[in-house]
């Protein structure tokens, strides 16, 4: 695969976030810190991020992370056109939800229930909140 090529590029955010985003979580005790400071002071306490092993068995991903990976999922599978890649998103978003144990998934990511027989009628029309449609 060419180093350029999009598919390297879709990898490379992939990792890269999920990493990122596996540090910035710290199995929770990041996530809502709104101090750049202490944050910054603990990632010196555990040595740097030079020197930091993001184990998966110690170091979890975050719900974001969790989601963004069942994105993915659903972009990579086969798909034709709009309906049948929302009904790939609304399977593997059904499906992440499993993975939930132990990370903080917000009100919108718990209350969502996609229900992928009611998106053949409205494949255009996305979630915000269980109050509100966003229209395209």
């Amino acid at each position: 695969m060419a180093k350029n090529s999009g598919q390297a590029k879709f990898e490379a955010c992939m990792v890269l976030s999920g990493v990122g985003d596996a540090i910035g979580y710290k199995n929770g005790a990041w996530e809502f810190c709104r101090s750049g400071e202490r944050i910054h002071e603990q990632l010196q306490l555990l040595g740097g991020i030079e020197n930091i092993k993001v184990d998966p068995q110690k170091w979890m991903i975050s719900d974001d992370t969790v989601m963004h990976i069942a994105t993915a999922e659903a972009l990579i599978s086969k798909w034709a056109n709009h309906e049948e890649l929302f009904h790939a998103l609304a399977k593997q978003y059904q499906l992440c939800m499993k993975d939930m144990t132990g990370r903080a998934p917000g009100l919108t990511c718990r209350s969502y229930r996609p229900h992928p027989e009611a998106w053949s009628e409205r494949w255009h029309v996305c979630i915000y909140n269980r109050y509100h449609w966003i229209e395209e």
